[in-house]
């Protein structure tokens, strides 16, 4: 009558795999943009270097034909992003600062190599985050420790977000709150669903 279901050991390893790649793939960054020459023209095959010498991260990649490029799964941290083209002016972004679930903008504009010369430009953080919907802010550990929580609760801290509000007590609006733990740094990420009303 009752029957008995066993996990077999491949499918329980399985199962874990899945939840530890979805787990993995909410926390890193990526970084996109676009290599143009001086005219404005998409460099095509333009080799990107992506590095953090603090985690040890290196990923190497190409334009394509619309000269664009993508490093997806990137750990938050800090990097160097360096585009080498023969024929071109090598350039290099440092500084550029990954949070969590961080998609950042980095594009280069190639100039003709007279000489073999080294461009260096410091990357600045975007005003407005481009590239995906999610509204999100990275509270460091010392504001989480000093500002007074009521019951010390972490969903409390998404209301020091730009843009988020009390939910009313009839609780039709809906807040989607996930807290990411990373030391120092606790990241909070608010989905707003849309409203039906």
């Amino acid at each position: 009558m009752l029957k008995k279901v066993a996990f077999s050991p491949l499918m329980l390893s399985l199962l874990l795999l899945m939840f530890a790649v979805s787990a993995f793939s909410q926390n890193a960054a990526k970084i996109v943009g676009t290599v143009s020459d001086q005219s404005g023209a998409a460099v095509v095959g333009a080799t990107v270097t992506v590095k953090n010498t603090g985690l040890g991260v290196e990923r190497t990649t190409q334009t394509n034909s619309t000269g664009s490029y993508e490093v997806p799964a990137l750990p938050p941290g800090t990097y160097s992003v360096q585009v080498q083209m023969t024929g071109f002016e090598t350039q290099v972004a440092k500084n550029l600062v990954l949070q969590v679930s961080q998609n950042s903008v980095q594009n280069f504009g190639l100039k003709v190599a007279t000489t073999s010369e080294v461009v260096t430009v410091e990357a600045t953080a975007p005003v407005v985050e481009a590239t995906t919907m999610t509204v999100g802010q990275t509270i460091n550990q010392r504001t989480v420790q000093d500002i007074p929580l009521n019951g010390r609760h972490f969903v409390d801290l998404a209301l020091l977000i730009p843009g988020t509000v009390t939910p009313p007590q009839n609780g039709f609006l809906t807040l989607l709150c996930a807290a990411r733990v990373h030391s120092p740094l606790i990241q909070l990420v608010i989905a707003k669903m849309p409203s039906t009303l």
